[in-house]
């Protein structure tokens, strides 16, 4: 499967063990005292994260399909991946919501594209790692390699402030939300054509909790129907096999973080190409004015 893998699959990522909560405190170190979380996500300025290479763009946008299904396969094959997903997207019973834990490093990068309104600074201060989509004339993070210097100028170039540091499980959740919402273009957004109060960070923590609620009452069930019976092992305690099976998985939980939160990205751009279904969400449409 290895030799199958594109290089977004050998992307630098990591994450954790599953009887523990996502990132223990005492293994992920946080950068900064000011943690972004969904409900207030505006003190990036001030926590500089640690950037890693989490994807290599060189590939054409052709490949972007076999990059994905190479991606899936090695989640569906590899069980200490699929726990980290699982943990990542709250399909996990031990699972923590992302955006309430502040313990992991906020060292990937974000673009708000709601918010942006295509002013191109970050494009021109860190092209690296920023560029204009072609779509809505908006900037997005298109790669994580980049000088943390520069990357830190185009945040603080932003003149709306709708680049965030993130982590490498926040920005997962992020980008499959972002594939999930329809934007216009900045150029109708600006002359009033379209617009909505959209809150990503909200809209993808809302529905980290939607499906955590689900995997917990499946529990309950099962409980309720083990209840009486001869078993003693709860459903979910061998879910990934033998704890010394993957003695080694906590070195490798924020390497397989990483490599997540680039297969999203992958997949968003697939996606938004018509291959997947079209969004659910979609802004309102402009009002006329009949006076």
């Amino acid at each position: 499967m290895a030799q199958l893998l594109s290089p977004v699959c050998t992307d630098a990522l990591k994450f954790q063990n599953p009887l523990q909560s996502f990132c223990p405190r005492n293994r992920c170190p946080i950068v900064g005292k000011n943690s972004v979380s969904w409900s207030s996500h505006g003190g990036k300025r001030k926590s500089l994260g640690r950037m890693r290479v989490a994807s290599q763009d060189s590939v054409s946008y052709e490949d972007i399909a076999d990059d994905y299904y190479a991606v899936l396969g090695l989640v569906l094959s590899d069980p200490v991946q699929r726990m980290v997903y699982d943990e990542i997207h709250g399909y996990a019973l031990t699972a923590t919501n992302p955006f309430l834990d502040d313990s992991c490093p906020k060292d990937h990068i974000f673009v708000d594209e709601f918010s942006c309104i295509g002013c191109k600074n970050c494009a021109n201060v860190c092209p690296d790692v920023f560029a204009i989509e072609e779509d809505f004339g908006r900037a997005r993070a298109y790669s994580q390699s980049g000088q943390p210097d520069s990357v830190q100028q185009a945040v603080e170039s932003c003149p709306v402030d709708c680049i965030h540091w993130t982590s490498a499980a926040q920005l997962s959740l992020l980008e499959d939300e972002m594939r999930r919402v329809e934007r216009v273009n900045v150029a109708l957004m600006l002359s009033g054509m379209g617009s909505a109060s959209v809150d990503v960070f909200r809209m993808a923590s809302v529905r980290w909790e939607k499906r955590q609620a689900k995997v917990l009452e499946k529990a309950r069930m099962r409980m309720v129907k083990q209840k009486g019976s001869d078993k003693t092992q709860t459903y979910w305690s061998n879910l990934w096999g033998d704890a010394k099976d993957y003695e080694n998985a906590e070195e490798k939980v924020k390497e397989r973080a990483a490599r997540a939160a680039a297969a999203a990205r992958r997949w968003r751009e697939y996606s938004r190409r018509g291959a997947d279904k079209p969004p659910t969400f979609k802004l309102p449409e402009a009002v006329s004015n009949k006076e």
